[in-house]
């Protein structure tokens, strides 16, 4: 497509016909923000940008994940909404990841970029949460962190809150991480 071209807010939804298994690997290109993606489908891919800014928009959800992969690259990724994931992978790669709305994960493995930055409310109720090399959480005094019910929050090196914290459940893991 063009360099002018520009998604709007709709939402492409991604996914296979019943019984298919052959794999398809989509790649998206940084350029104008594009409309957002629902990935429900386990044998797809959608690899991130080689380099330059992938911007997510959306009506409701930037990004949500149900099945399948999503592979940063190298380049950063922003979603101008909410991160919502109930199964697959998310792979943040070597690019920053910044979600400025709600991020919501009941299921799959997220795994953030070098610099994950999550402004809104977090709320992890399922599956696994990798931190990034540096991971904040919140930007306002009003956001919150909740960890609850069956998810896992693996910190790694720098994890900042800016929001409230709780945790109700799950499993908190620090390692050898710094909690500011």
């Amino acid at each position: 497509h063009a360099t002018t071209f520009d998604g709007g807010t709709g939402t492409l939804s991604i996914v296979r016909a019943s019984g298919a298994t052959d794999a398809r690997t989509l790649t998206t290109l940084a350029a104008a923000p594009i409309m957002g993606i629902d990935l429900n489908a386990t044998s797809v891919t959608v690899n991130g940008p080689g380099s330059g800014t992938l911007t997510l928009e959306g009506t409701t959800n930037s990004l949500k994940v149900q099945a399948g992969t999503f592979a940063g690259g190298v380049g950063a990724i922003t979603l101008n909404l909410a991160y919502d994931q109930s199964g697959g992978t998310f792979t943040g790669g070597a690019g920053t990841v910044t979600v400025t709305g709600n991020f919501s994960q009941s299921g799959g493995t997220f795994a953030g970029g070098t610099t994950t930055t999550l402004n809104g409310n977090t709320t992890i109720s399922g599956g696994t949460f990798n931190a990034g090399t540096t991971t904040t959480f919140g930007n306002a005094s009003t956001d919150t962190f909740t960890l609850s019910g069956t998810g896992t929050f693996n910190a790694a090196n720098t994890v900042t809150f800016t929001a409230d914290a709780t945790v109700s459940g799950g499993t908190f893991a620090g390692g050898s991480a710094t909690l500011d």
